[in-house]
């Protein structure tokens, strides 16, 4: 009512998904822009719109919890939160342990188990029976995780959660790193979370994104069970893994993440890059469904012409900025990756922790 409108009405659709499918955009600057003259992709990865039980890919997952003296009180009835939600979304395909560490590693079940009615019963009564004790012995924690029978032809999982830093065992960040990168030869996906200040932030991160994963951190005032639910969540039904994109002779870089991995039921994945050139390039999709290798290639279109999708850049830039900020957790604020990180920000009016006083 009383709106007169301008421009033709444009409705797009999509037909049902029954396989994995992938779609790109893209934006070229225009002379009104202000980042140059690089062209810009985004492209996006997504499950089918629906998945059998039997079509989601098995899982073997670990659950690794600090219970170490700082997780006293209200941590550790969220950690118990946590893994009895995390026990319910377990199929009777996946295999499952839990490896508790302190001063000591105490782990459910020597190996990972199948997740039947009686092992879960007896893993609930395991979680009942936690309690906060001791010191934080990271390294002996990662070396029993990683050294569980992870099955090949499945998705391997590794949640790992601490609320502090290596305190007893080995404590140098650089041999815990090299050590768990040479134990994973299962190329298992560690997922670190980090609960409150007293962390090592350079530690989880570099963990998780040299085993294939990524890095939470949660503060002190922040619910632990619900960020681990809604990690459970998205991994909960794996459809392809070891995704890799190839872009057909196109000439593409400053790729982001830098690394994809696994795609999910319910999610999509996003490859964000800049390109050089135009026309029809097939790009192709390459991944494993249980243990064999499937391409899926589709002719594209790349323009050169100015437009398209103006959002575009911008995923691109917070991508960039991700792993600028990645890279400073580890390396630590060094000039030129702060730099870059401002730049960036004030190009793409993107807010970060370094530029929040520009506003």
């Amino acid at each position: 009512e009383n709106f007169f409108p301008d421009t033709d009405v444009q409705i797009q659709f999509e037909t049902q998904r029954e396989s994995v499918e992938f779609s790109l955009l893209t934006y070229n600057p225009t002379p009104a822009d202000s980042f140059g003259t690089d062209s810009f992709f985004a492209l996006w990865i997504t499950p089918p719109d629906s998945i059998a039980e039997d079509d989601a890919l098995p899982k073997d997952i670990v659950f690794t919890a600090d219970v170490s003296s700082s997780m006293e009180g209200m941590r550790i009835l969220q950690v118990k939160e946590s893994l009895y939600s995390f026990l319910e979304k377990l199929s009777p395909r996946d295999r499952f342990n839990i490896i508790t560490f302190g001063t000591h590693v105490v782990p459910f079940k020597s190996d990972l188990v199948k997740a039947d009615a009686q092992n879960i019963s007896d893993a609930n009564d395991f979680i009942y029976q936690m309690y906060a004790l001791g010191m934080t012995n990271i390294n002996a924690a990662l070396d029993s995780s990683f050294k569980q029978s992870y099955r090949d032809t499945v998705s391997k999982n590794l949640i790992f959660l601490t609320d502090g830093k290596p305190t007893f065992g080995e404590t140098r960040v650089d041999s815990i790193v090299n050590r768990a990168q040479r134990n994973n030869k299962n190329e298992v996906r560690l997922f670190s979370f980090g609960v409150g200040e007293d962390i090592d932030k350079a530690l989880l991160t570099k963990l998780a994104l040299d085993n294939y994963g990524y890095a939470t951190f949660i503060t002190a005032d922040d619910s632990i069970s619900l960020f681990i639910d809604n990690h459970f969540n998205r991994i909960s039904k794996p459809v392809m893994t070891n995704l890799e994109l190839e872009y057909g002779g196109l000439a593409v870089w400053d790729r982001y993440p830098k690394t994809i991995h696994d795609l999910y039921w319910g999610t999509n994945t996003l490859e964000m890059g800049l390109y050089n050139g135009s026309g029809m390039y097939t790009v192709t999709l390459t991944g494993q469904i249980r243990g064999e290798i499937l391409s899926i290639p589709q002719t594209t279109s790349f323009s050169d012409e100015p437009g398209g999708y103006r959002f575009v850049p911008r995923l691109w830039a917070r991508g960039k900025i991700d792993h600028l900020l990645d890279m400073i957790s580890i390396y630590g604020e060094t000039e030129e990756l702060v730099n870059q990180v401002i730049q960036l920000s004030l190009t793409f009016q993107i807010l970060t922790p370094y530029t929040a006083l520009y506003v």
